[in-house]
């Protein structure tokens, strides 16, 4: 059981998987299957891949379980900005860039151009923390990227462990990190499988799309547009056998054998069996900028449901029914928001410091 105290996991997995699917599909393909305007189509697939320099962002993410024995849904709000400089962004836009030459440096500019906060809120539910008394209520967490620092604010989680986790802000320059963790290997060079790619030339199935009244954000108009999938039909069709080759050969590259492989693409497909998702996407429509995507996930969990991801006998529908998720994310001040500054008090971890550590050695 100890999955269900992981649910963020879950959820990525979830909404990576849809992504991945709307994302893959060639763009007629996918227009075509759906019952908007081809120009409102044009419009949804632009908002999600329309370049900007940066934005103001606001994500709001709560978690609850249909079952008897946990109460209060878990809870996360996410607060920050995103910049990246626009020189760079261009390079790495275009394929035919001399940046990508040299791919570990391309990706260390990449880095170098990005400025990113986060300052994070997660409530916790009694029933989550095992009757902890020192874990709080509400634990904070901020994160930066700046000039290819990383930065951590560990102050909340000092509390939790005093002598093992340090208090205040750290930070330690990531690029060092780009070789060792890519060594020969281009980050950039992605080679799908023919027989995948193919099978992205399909329509989307179990996915359907309608535009609703317009509103007005900020002054300007904006486009609503809904789209529910069915996930069970998603990848019970074309796309669940172009997902299923995605997966085996992405675990057969981890060393995974094809019967553990089969084994976990099974429990994952068995989750999404009855699984729904609805999706509100407002967009302007003259800049195609993305101002809002809320998604609503609920996945039922059936007597089948469980004996499929623990085997025969395994039937906890009495105990847990379901999860749903509600995911709201806010974009604002596109290409007008200031970059994130470093934390004034952060202590910067030399390189030095760590490299023994990766080595087995004592820094010390």
């Amino acid at each position: 059981m100890n999955f269900l105290r992981k649910p963020w996991l879950i959820v990525l997995i979830v909404c990576l998987a849809l992504v991945g699917a709307v994302s893959a599909q060639d763009e007629t393909a996918f227009c075509d299957n759906l019952s908007i305007s081809s120009a409102d189509c044009e419009l949804y697939l632009r908002a999600f891949s329309n370049p900007f320099n940066s934005v103001a962002f606001d994500l709001d993410m709560s978690m609850h379980y249909d079952s008897d024995t946990f109460g209060d849904p878990i809870h996360m709000a996410v607060v920050g900005t995103v910049s990246i400089d626009p020189e760079v962004r261009a390079e790495l836009s275009d394929p035919n860039s001399d940046i990508f030459d040299s791919p570990i440096q391309a990706l260390q500019q990449a880095i170098g151009a990005v400025n990113t906060r986060a300052d994070i809120a997660i409530d916790i539910p009694d029933w989550s923390s095992d009757g902890y008394s020192m874990v709080p209520d509400r634990l904070r967490i901020s994160m930066a990227l700046i000039d290819s620092v990383g930065y951590i604010d560990f102050s909340d989680l000092h509390i939790l462990a005093p002598d093992e986790i340090p208090d205040g802000w750290y930070g330690m320059d990531i690029r060092p990190f780009v070789p060792i963790i890519f060594g020969q290997m281009n980050p950039f060079q992605v080679q799908p499988d023919p027989s995948v790619s193919m099978n992205m030339m399909y329509p989307l199935e179990g996915f359907e799309m309608v535009r609703l009244p317009d509103v007005m954000i900020d002054g300007r108009p904006a486009a609503v547009l809904q789209g529910d999938a069915d996930l069970g039909a998603i990848y019970n069709g074309v796309m669940g056998d172009a997902y299923r080759d995605m997966l085996r050969d992405m675990y057969a590259e981890m060393g995974v054998s094809p019967a553990q492989s089969d084994a976990l693409i099974e429990t994952l497909f068995a989750m999404y069996e009855n699984m729904t998702m609805s999706m509100i996407s407002i967009i302007d429509v003259e800049t195609a900028y993305l101002y809002t995507l809320q998604v609503d996930i609920d996945m039922p969990f059936s007597g089948e449901t469980w004996e499929r991801l623990f085997g025969p006998g395994a039937d906890m529908s009495s105990f847990m029914r379901g999860i749903s998720m509600t995911m709201t994310l806010e974009m604002r001040d596109h290409n007008a928001t200031a970059p994130a500054t470093a934390p004034e008090d952060a202590e910067i971890i030399p390189f030095t410091e760590v490299m023994p550590l990766l080595l087995g050695r004592d820094s010390g």
